[in-house]
């Protein structure tokens, strides 16, 4: 009798240490998943695209009445803008990267990078790093400005980087 009781003990213990520190490890996803979150998967509430590399030179892609309009003034062209949001629409995580490949995965990232804000109205929804092709040329590294790692993504159904 004396020994279920200590199993019951230890499997009441169990479950109440699990239940009070579920809520840490479910934060501790979310913080997680927020760093490689990349999509915006209502394309058509985007208003603009702020695209700027090392040089510095930037284009900002803005929608307007009457379709999309390269730094206010020319059009743009109808398949880029497609594909444009195609990705930023369906971007997803493929993999994570190992420890021992984030130092030279960033330094490509500085030196190569695409940094990308993404606007609905005047608010910035997402902010990134698009870097260079995975070794083997079926995804892309990816970096939210501020997170603390890159990720390996792709678009399913897409063979080849971003």
């Amino acid at each position: 009798m004396r020994i279920h009781n200590l199993i019951s003990l230890s499997f009441l213990t169990a479950v109440i240490v699990t239940a009070c520190t579920g809520g840490d490890q479910s934060n501790g996803l979310e913080a997680l998943k927020a760093q490689y979150d990349f999509a915006v998967p209502d394309t058509a509430s985007i208003t603009k695209v702020i695209i700027r590399d090392k040089k510095p030179s930037s284009v900002v892609l803005e929608r307007t009445a009457n379709g999309w309009v390269v730094d206010g003034i020319h059009p743009v062209r109808k398949d880029a803008i497609e594909v444009l949001l195609k990705t930023v629409g369906e971007v997803r995580l493929k993999n994570f990267v190992t420890e021992s490949a984030v130092p030279e995965i960033e330094q490509r990232m500085e030196v190569y990078g695409k940094w990308i804000e993404v606007f609905v109205g005047e608010q910035r929804v997402k902010s990134y790093i698009v870097g260079t092709e995975t070794p083997d040329m079926l995804g892309t590294y990816y970096k939210m400005v501020g997170a603390e790692l890159p990720f390996s993504v792709y678009i399913q159904g897409f063979n080849g980087y971003l």
